[in-house]
């Protein structure tokens, strides 16, 4: 009836709505880098390695990074890996930055880069709207809420966190950056998540995690923002009024501790650390529904080589 009437009036039926397509684009190697071995307190000294996509296995690298480090932060800026403080060879706090292009030439694949204005150990990187930004981690004074951007040219500073800490994570989702979780000075503090908003330049605390855990790995999957700390595993939502809720995922297989996390587009991978149960490193992929919305099992993958080691970093290139 209504349809019989709008023909009448002249009035011309809307196309159905065509659902987009998502095109999935296999990235090419996933690194792995850092930590220490297990009942080691000897950093930096791990192997450089690489896990091929395509073939389903790891590579070792010989070239490794100039100077021996731990404790930095690691991003995936204008097609490189880059390796932004940490500390040294003699546990001191370094401000130096490395950046490793996969596509040099051999021998000529790791550059310094331009060094942070502070020097930190512990601290995060997150890319947002083209601009590099390093945040917080620990001082000479203690933790930090030092922010740092690189605007493809220098460090400049930026608006600090709301809460000074160290060894948390971060994810970007929905063009906002959101820090998880973190320490001040081994209070063991369950820290409020805060978001950062370019537009407004400001940072803003939006509530607590059902858990505490300092050392988080956080990655965005879809429309989702995962943490997962220890064997503890939940989502982070955000809807388009800016409202935040969390809930549980799936629980990761093995407790696991030091890992790092990794995101390839829809699929989130948990890479390292040393599990309580095995004597193998982690590697585990999480399988998404079509909604990104819920979580449905976790996939293992082929094991790094080496031992298992704490507090490693790792890129998707």
């Amino acid at each position: 009836m209504f349809r019989r009437v709008r023909k009448a009036l002249g009035f011309k039926d809307r196309p159905p709505k065509r659902r987009k397509e998502i095109v999935r684009v296999t990235p090419s190697y996933l690194y792995m880098i850092g930590g220490n071995p297990q009942e080691d307190d000897r950093y930096g000294i791990c192997p450089f390695q690489r896990y091929s996509f395509a073939e389903k296995r790891w590579y070792m690298i010989q070239e490794t990074m100039p100077e021996t480090r731990s404790a930095f932060a690691v991003a995936t800026y204008d097609g490189c890996m880059w390796v932004i403080g940490g500390k040294d060879g003699d546990h001191g706090t370094t401000n130096t930055v490395f950046v490793y292009n996969p596509n040099a030439t051999a021998g000529e694949r790791w550059t310094s880069g331009t060094p942070i204005n502070h020097g930190r150990h512990g601290l995060c990187a997150a890319v947002l709207d083209g601009k590099l930004y390093a945040l917080g981690g620990t001082e000479e004074e203690g933790a930090s809420d030092c922010v740092e951007i690189w605007n493809g040219e220098a460090w400049e500073l930026g608006k600090p966190m709301v809460v000074r800490r160290t060894d948390f994570s971060v994810g970007v989702l929905k063009r906002r950056i959101y820090a998880v979780g973190g320490d001040e000075e081994c209070r063991m503090m369950n820290f409020p998540v805060e978001v950062y908003c370019p537009i407004s330049d400001r940072w803003t605390a939006v509530g607590t995690q059902a858990s505490q855990s300092i050392r988080r790995g956080v990655g965005v999957a879809g429309n989702v923002l995962y943490s997962a700390g220890d064997a503890y595993f939940s989502c982070l939502r955000r809807n388009v009024l800016g409202f935040h809720s969390w809930s549980v995922g799936p629980d990761i297989p093995t407790n696991i501790e030091g890992f790092d996390v990794a995101v390839d587009c829809t699929r989130l991978y948990i890479v390292g650390g040393v599990p309580d149960n095995d004597t193998a490193t982690t590697f585990w992929r999480l399988k998404t529904t079509e909604s990104y919305s819920r979580a449905s099992f976790w996939y293992p993958l082929p094991a790094p080589l080496g031992p298992p080691r704490y507090d490693v970093k790792v890129a998707i290139l």
